[in-house]
């Protein structure tokens, strides 16, 4: 569009360079570009669907308002220019040290002075303070040969900020993968430790908050239903039945975590230890002769039964070798 000839009122805006201008920056706005003078104030609005589009180009500032008949122009050569100042709507200087900082980035309002007027319009996009202090206001400064302008330190200080910000959040990242990198090495300490190949370091750090000090994780399994009897006097309570999601064995205790409740029980408390296994029944789908039927089967299954002074525990087990559970029965007993 040949400098964003939609923009403005039949003439884009390179009609309105001089010969070997060159346009550094472009801005464009649907606010009005403001011109004041001692006694006057003027609002310059771009009609209907234009805009209004402003060049920092390497001779002046320049602006032209998109108007019928005739789009309206406003400059100011730099060497014109006694003072600038780039106004910031809003600058965040304080940030959550939990995500990683976003440099801060504001909407902002330029101002020129010269010795009759000041021009002023806003931007419409926003800009981060990389862009104002390293860029934009570099330019500005070296055109108009002003380095103290207005609102600089303001822009300078969220500069400040992001960067320091920045910095403990890379030091709190290196914390972070440090700690990772400690309590891997616990997990897998432990995991060393311990008697059964079922006990990984991924399932101490499941369990590990657990365990008690010196507590050491021997053996560990899955599986689905947890069962747990009340003794009255001669006789057993009611049993309650929850959805079991692991059990581990300690050096010290056992430790039943299911749907309901966490059970954990010294050895010291146990009565008895057994395994034994059992047929249960489930429904799976067959196909035969093109039709899909649906049909129970037995499956066997593990159990552990623990038997305490106050209780018995059954625990369906699961993804424990039967080798290990053998290892388990014997360990248990030897600490009753």
């Amino acid at each position: 569009m040949g400098l964003v000839r939609g923009w403005l009122c039949k003439n884009p805006l390179s009609y309105y360079l001089r010969e070997d201008e060159e346009p550094i920056y472009l801005y464009d706005t649907t606010n009005p570009i403001i011109v004041s003078r001692d006694s006057s104030r003027q609002e310059l609005f771009p009609d209907g669907r234009y805009r209004s589009m402003i060049a920092y180009t390497d001779e002046r500032l320049l602006a032209v308002v998109g108007q019928k008949p005739n789009n309206q122009i406003v400059s100011a050569s730099w060497n014109h220019i006694d003072s600038f100042s780039i106004e910031p709507e809003s600058l965040k200087t304080d940030f959550d040290n939990s995500s990683e900082p976003r440099e801060p980035a504001s909407k902002v309002s330029f101002e020129f002075n010269t010795s009759e007027r000041t021009i002023r319009f806003d931007s419409i996009t926003e800009y981060n303070v990389t862009e104002i202090l390293d860029d934009v206001s570099s330019f500005l400064s070296k055109q108009t040969n002003i380095e103290d302008w207005g609102n600089k330190e303001e822009w300078k200080v969220a500069s400040a900020s992001y960067q320091n910000a920045k910095k403990e959040y890379k030091r709190k990242q290196e914390r972070e993968r440090r700690e990772r990198e400690r309590k891997q090495k616990q997990y897998q300490r432990l995991a060393a430790q311990a008697r059964g190949n079922s006990v990984t370091a991924d399932i101490v750090e499941k369990v590990i908050t657990e365990l008690q000090e010196s507590e050491v994780p021997e053996f560990y399994a899955q599986g689905e239903q947890h069962y747990h009897e009340i003794k009255h006097r001669e006789s057993i309570g009611p049993q309650e039945v929850s959805n079991l999601y692991w059990v581990l064995f300690t050096n010290e205790r056992v430790i039943i975590q299911s749907s309901t409740d966490t059970w954990r029980i010294p050895y010291t408390e146990f009565q008895r230890i057994e395994a034994a296994e059992y047929e249960d029944t489930t429904e799976v789908t067959r196909s035969e002769q093109g039709e899909n039927r649906t049909i129970e089967e037995a499956i066997t299954k593990r159990r552990i039964e623990i038997e305490t002074s106050v209780g018995i525990h059954l625990v369906d087990i699961e993804d424990i070798s039967q080798r290990e559970l053998t290892e388990l029965l014997k360990y248990v007993r030897q600490h009753m």
